[in-house]
């Protein structure tokens, strides 16, 4: 396998995990948006989700500027 192919692979794993990571942000905001009993717990799990997609955002980020050493994709 070649670097080419090693860093279109990292570049198809970041692109795969980010969907998953925002339906789940996207799922649990709805549920708290729809349950007419909102708990505490509930808005912590929302701050979670979105803690984690915006560290995992910052994060893929990071990685491309390395992979790509400042490549932007339009």
């Amino acid at each position: 396998m070649t670097d080419k192919e090693k860093i279109e692979l990292v570049s198809r794993y970041l692109c795969y995990v980010d969907s998953y990571i925002y339906k789940d942000m996207i799922n649990v905001q709805n549920s708290v948006i729809r349950s007419p009993n909102t708990q505490p717990e509930d808005i912590l799990k929302l701050y979670k989700a979105r803690t984690r997609y915006e560290a995992f955002k910052e994060f893929s980020s990071d990685l491309e500027k390395i992979l790509y050493e400042g490549y932007v994709k339009k």
